[in-house]
């Protein structure tokens, strides 16, 4: 994949976990969220340093999305009533609030 953005990383992570289902604590099998996210990052770009930077905004990203709900994302993931399409829609929701970061910053982000 060439120039993924985070907002790229974001929304192929919600297609995965919608595609394949989400694993939590409570339910099995699927993939957690971290794993999708990691596995987008890994396949975005050649250069180690870049998809580790990627995958920090992403997660970064992720983490400004749950802070609206004042809880850490570890918590909001473990929530026992956490559904599949909650955390489908705050990855799409996190995609769409770092589409909309400045030209600039989405450019740099997507080193």
């Amino acid at each position: 994949m060439n120039a993924a953005t985070v907002s790229d990383i974001l929304s192929a992570a919600a297609d995965r976990i919608e595609d394949r289902g989400w694993a939590s604590r409570y339910q099995q099998p699927g993939v957690t969220i971290s794993d999708a996210i990691a596995v987008e990052a890994r396949d975005a770009h050649d250069a180690d340093a870049a998809r580790a930077a990627l995958l920090a905004a992403a997660f970064d990203a992720l983490k400004s999305q749950v802070a609206a709900s004042a809880v850490a994302v570890s918590d909001w993931l473990r929530a026992p009533h956490r559904t599949q399409a909650q955390v489908v829609a705050v990855l799409r929701g996190a995609a769409e609030q770092a589409a909309r970061l400045p030209l600039a910053t989405e450019e740099r982000r997507s080193l």
